[in-house]
């Protein structure tokens, strides 16, 4: 599955992205680190800024609303004519892209099947949105909206509840004694105990001579043939 988390800036998406990536065992990128990374630190220093990292163009993203028109600009120049090539960028590396503020590149992503979910996280009650000249995506625009106008903790007990939902954790197999030696560890066909060292036999895939897998076949030799159809098909 692939996320699309949105929303203004400072509103709570990295923190939604954290939780949602370790229920599906990734790491979220956000979409201005990408951009920085590809193109837009040498585009800076181009332009006369004197960042001597990628890690500082990225932070100074967030210095003032000129930085971050400058931003949106610039990633509307790269994925211009194809609004989806920043996209297809952070996907080929996660499957959680943060930041995206441009409405038609997420309708360009959703067009071309890139996007499965789109999530937007609101703190509106309590913090500023983002004008006009650097954020076109809104909140009508998402699949789920996530509300963070509370705690912290409320805020991530709320993600953790959806992640729940869209991961849930499969629950286990009862383990079931070994037979050689009773421990809490009952191996597979074909496997050992690693307390015991007992294998669990297998049924002769040709003749089918066995009455379960766990029974002592009588017609299982040591060095695994069977003596029943000759095969070598039968664990020891």
């Amino acid at each position: 599955m692939k996320l699309m988390i949105v929303g203004n800036a400072r509103h709570g998406k990295d923190t939604a992205a954290d939780v949602l990536g370790k229920a599906m065992g990734t790491t979220p990128l956000a979409s201005s680190w990408v951009a920085c990374e590809l193109f837009l630190f040498d585009e800076l220093k181009y332009q006369g800024f004197k960042y001597d990292t990628a890690q500082e163009a990225w932070e100074s993203r967030l210095v003032s609303n000129r930085m971050r028109r400058l931003w949106f600009e610039e990633i509307k120049k790269f994925n211009t004519p194809d609004r989806t090539r920043l996209m297809r960028a952070v996907y080929e590396r996660s499957d959680i892209y943060t930041g995206l503020r441009d409405h038609h590149e997420l309708f360009a992503g959703r067009e071309a099947g890139l996007i499965d979910l789109c999530i937007w996280v609101d703190a509106s009650d309590r913090l500023p949105p983002e004008p006009r000249t650097s954020m076109t995506v809104t909140r009508g625009m998402a699949d789920i909206v996530i509300e963070n106008n509370g705690t912290e903790e409320e805020f991530r007990n709320r993600v953790e509840r959806l992640a729940s939902a869209l991961f849930p954790v499969t629950e286990l197999p009862d383990i079931a004694p070994c037979p050689g030696c009773g421990d809490d560890y009952h191996p597979g066909p074909g496997k050992r105990c690693e307390e015991c060292g007992y294998k669990r036999k297998e049924i002769c895939h040709f003749c089918e001579d066995a009455t379960g897998p766990d029974a002592t076949y009588p017609n299982v030799s040591t060095n695994g043939t069977c003596l029943a159809c000759g095969r070598d098909t039968c664990a020891t």
